[in-house]
C-alpha cells in the first residue's frame, strides 16, 4: 500500500506554519495598503501646496509687470507718481 501526503506526520504542523505565516502575510499587506493611503494622501498634500505656491508667483509677477508698466508710463511722461503709503506707523 502506498502512503497518501494526509498520511504525513508533519503535515498538521507544516499547514500550521503555513496558516501562521498567511496570517503575516496578511498583516504585511494590510499594513502596505495603509502606507500606501497615506503616501497618496501627502502626494495630494505635496500637490495643493504647490499649486499654491504657483499662484503666488504668478500674482507677484503680475504685480511687478504692472509696477514696471507704470514706472515705464512714469519715465515716458516725466512726472513721478507719490511713493506708496507706509504700512508702518511713525510715533
Amino acid at each position: 500500500m502506498t502512503a497518501s501526503p494526509d498520511d504525513s506526520p508533519d503535515l498538521r504542523a507544516r499547514v500550521t506554519a503555513l496558516e501562521r505565516r498567511m496570517d503575516v502575510v496578511a498583516a504585511d499587506a494590510t499594513a502596505a495598503r495603509h502606507i500606501a493611503a497615506m503616501n497618496d494622501r501627502d502626494y495630494s498634500d505635496v500637490s495643493i501646496e504647490i499649486e499654491a505656491n504657483r499662484e503666488a508667483i504668478n500674482a507677484l509677477g503680475i504685480q511687478t509687470a504692472d509696477r514696471f508698466d507704470r514706472l515705464e508710463r512714469e519715465m515716458r511722461a516725466g512726472s513721478p507718481s507719490p511713493p506708496p503709503a507706509s504700512s508702518a506707523s511713525s510715533s
